[in-house]
């Protein structure tokens, strides 16, 4: 799916929390405390950081035989949420804890190909952040690529805190 299609997607996931949540499967926004090996074949992490009513999107690709793909937004400096879409389906994620609290989504039996993850920023200034994804089971290469950024540019948004 193009880039700007996968915009759209995500802005229609935020900008309509009633549609989005019936399309919301296998969404963990719980925190997570466990630890990751960044060096392992499975596991791809990046550092960043995003402005307040700001979003970067990354792209993963997620190989034939995947049995879970776990997509965690952590060591935030200040409140940031995640939203994770398979391109070609409707499986989606949205993980929206508050503050500085761990933001997971994790899908068992992901379909294979490409997946969207936005990191959107909420609090004023600038918000760093880790992202890290991790396939299953543990010779399945994860990959990581960052895609595009922008601002919301005035849209209104009904899940505005």
């Amino acid at each position: 799916m193009p880039v700007s299609m996968t915009r759209q997607r995500g802005v229609a996931l935020l900008v309509s929390s009633l549609a989005a949540a019936s399309l919301l499967t296998a969404c963990n926004s719980s925190s997570s405390s466990d630890s990751t090996d960044a060096s392992a074949i499975n596991v791809a992490q990046v550092t960043g950081s995003v402005a307040e009513d700001h979003w970067r999107e990354y792209v993963t690709v997620v190989p034939d035989g995947t049995t879970s793909l776990h997509v965690r937004l952590h060591n935030l400096s200040a409140d940031a949420d995640l939203y994770v879409w398979e391109y070609s389906t409707a499986n989606s994620c949205w993980s929206s804890n508050p503050g500085t609290n761990d933001d997971v989504c994790e899908f068992d039996s992901p379909g294979a190909g490409d997946w969207g993850i936005e990191v959107e920023g909420w609090d004023p200034g600038t918000t760093s952040y880790t992202l890290t994804v991790t396939l299953q089971p543990s010779d399945k290469e994860a990959t990581l690529e960052f895609v595009d950024d922008g601002s919301w540019g005035g849209l209104p948004l009904v899940n505005r805190r």
